[in-house]
């Protein structure tokens, strides 16, 4: 499809980062949303290549409402089981990002940089949500997500999302670029800020459901061999 005369088409994007101070000049929020491990406030937060992390946006029915988990033990059926969310970009090649290697540096990304999402223009307000793994399940999510259910109970394999939240894309040619942020500031001319919150990976369990119908093709199973 053509575009309008006098009127370009571009790709919406933002600053992809979970740890970035107020720039007061732009209006751009904080924000500081550390990654953890088990569940949020632990004391284990994501470090070094051992984790993978990617900024998705899509419908409500793709990204799932998050694991926001506050308790130890916390375990999950995830998180986010849709097909249609798009992940971000540079060049037209998926960003997938590593934590910083230090203890202090521990829950947050490597490093933070610009992305944009195919098929959504600037001023295009999204649902935006960040998705975390362990890279032994895979460098994708869609691998990872399949091979995170192959390993229930077992902590060696956990992933993680945060809660959607609304953010309106920007134009990353331009000093002003929208990204996630928690300390409040907002824009009404233009959206900058969306209220993330931390997140933690987790364990996969089963849905009860599922457990149950596991349990009555074992019962299944064992009165065959009676009868036989």
């Amino acid at each position: 499809m053509l575009a309008a005369p006098g009127l370009v088409w571009a790709q919406g994007g933002l600053f992809f980062t979970n740890f970035k101070t107020r720039d007061g000049a732009n209006n751009l929020p904080a924000v500081n949303t550390p990654v953890y491990v088990g569940y949020v406030t632990s004391a284990t937060k994501a470090q070094g290549a051992t984790y993978d992390i990617g900024v998705f946006i899509g419908a409500a029915a793709d990204l799932g409402p998050g694991t926001a988990q506050t308790t130890a033990g916390a375990v999950g059926t995830v998180v986010a089981t849709g097909t249609g969310a798009t992940q971000g970009q540079v060049g037209g090649a998926n960003v997938t990002k590593t934590f910083l290697t230090t203890v202090a540096g521990a829950g947050y990304l490597a490093s933070g940089g610009n992305v944009t999402f195919p098929g959504a223009a600037v001023g295009t307000a999204v649902s935006v949500q960040l998705r975390a793994w362990s890279a032994n399940l895979g460098s994708d999510w869609t691998t990872a997500l399949a091979a995170w259910q192959t390993h229930p109970g077992d902590s060696a394999y956990v992933m993680g999302v945060s809660a959607p939240v609304s953010i309106t894309l920007g134009d990353i040619s331009l000093p002003k670029v929208p990204r996630l942020g928690n300390d409040g500031i907002s824009d009404a001319a233009f959206s900058t800020t969306a209220p993330i919150g931390a997140f933690a990976m987790v364990t996969y369990a089963p849905e009860p459901s599922v457990l149950a119908l596991a349990g009555l093709g074992l019962v299944g199973a064992f009165m065959v061999r009676r009868r036989k």
